[in-house]
């Protein structure tokens, strides 16, 4: 066998073996049980990622990678995506964000199925399905009607919706922040103080 120090302050060693005198799986198992190893595995072949949306106006979006103003001045999402690009937990829930604000264009096109509706609720049947206190809340809430309209403005709201998670990839538009999210809408009413306390207790 031969051994090779791969870095010494994590105290990492490389260990080549002979798979004609000893199987690989039962050496593995070996190294192990070793009271000395705290952790032994093989040695990977990595690929060379780079996850760059296909979405037109990704260029625009210097807040993720920026090269066209001061370079780096930006959030590195390339290196995020690399991890995710949303869709669900660790433990397998899907993640939901919820903006707060005047509503959003729902017939757009770069939201795809990113936006949440509530799946307890009969849209329209004057009924709280649900019994979470709020009838009708199918595609959100709106703290000034008390109604799930949440489509009727969206002027400032539909872009911050965008930024948190347009769906990315997809060849339309901007890519968000997380590619697939459920997007909870809550449109604040006018913005008076207990209107936005309304809209964080839904």
């Amino acid at each position: 066998s031969y051994h090779e120090l791969i870095s010494k302050p994590m105290d990492i060693h490389s260990i080549k073996f002979d798979p004609n005198q000893v199987h690989e799986i039962d050496f593995l198992k070996d190294l192990q049980k070793d009271r000395f190893v705290q952790a032994a595995q093989f040695n990977h072949f990595v690929e060379l990622r780079s996850t760059i949306p296909d979405d037109p106006e990704f260029e625009n979006q210097w807040q993720y990678i920026n090269t066209l103003y001061t370079v780096d001045a930006d959030i590195d999402m390339d290196l995020a995506w690399d991890v995710t690009t949303g869709g669900i937990t660790a433990d397998g829930d899907t993640i939901v964000a919820c903006v707060i604000d005047d509503g959003i264009n729902l017939n757009h096109p770069d939201f795809g199925d990113n936006l949440w509706v509530n799946q307890a609720e009969i849209p329209n049947n004057d009924i709280d399905d649900d019994n979470n206190g709020y009838v009708d809340d199918y595609y959100g809430w709106n703290t000034a009607s008390y109604d799930d309209n949440v489509g009727s403005g969206g002027w400032h709201g539909t872009p911050v919706a965008g930024i948190v998670g347009a769906q990315g990839n997809n060849g339309i538009g901007v890519a968000g922040v997380n590619w697939d999210v459920k997007l909870m809408i809550i449109d604040g009413g006018t913005g008076q103080e207990s209107e936005v306390l309304r809209a964080y207790s839904y």
